[in-house]
Formats: C-alpha cells, structure tokens, sequence
C-alpha cells in the first residue's frame, strides 16, 4: 500500500494560485480538514482573505511547519 499524505496550501482566493507550500502535512484527509478549519476561524476575524487547497501525494513530504 502506498504511503499516501494531505498536503495543505494556502492560496490566493482570487487568482487560485498557491502562495505558500506545505503549511501542514497529514497522514489523512480529515485530519487536514479539520487543521483548515481551525485555520479559517482563527483568520475569519482579521479579515484575512486566503484559501486552502488539500493535494494527496505519495511519499515523504517536507513541512514548512515550525
């Protein structure tokens, strides 16, 4: 079986193209959702206007997470 991740991107809602890369790597789809979600209702108030976007890769992923 293959070693599958969720990759989260954050983009320009705009223009849909990616901005930042890796933001959060995930072992599953849901739990890269949630992590967007969290996202959203902490951005939402500030008024900050991105998007993400969940890519499923093989393999290892490097992570831009601090």
């Amino acid at each position: 079986m293959s070693d599958i991740k969720h990759v989260v991107h954050v983009i320009d809602p705009k223009t849909e193209k990616i901005i930042e890369r890796n933001v959060g790597v995930f072992d599953d789809f849901k739990s890269a959702a949630e992590y967007i979600r969290k996202m959203t209702e902490t951005l939402e108030p500030l008024k900050i206007d991105i998007g993400f976007v969940i890519d499923a890769v093989e393999g290892e992923v490097d992570s831009n997470e601090s």
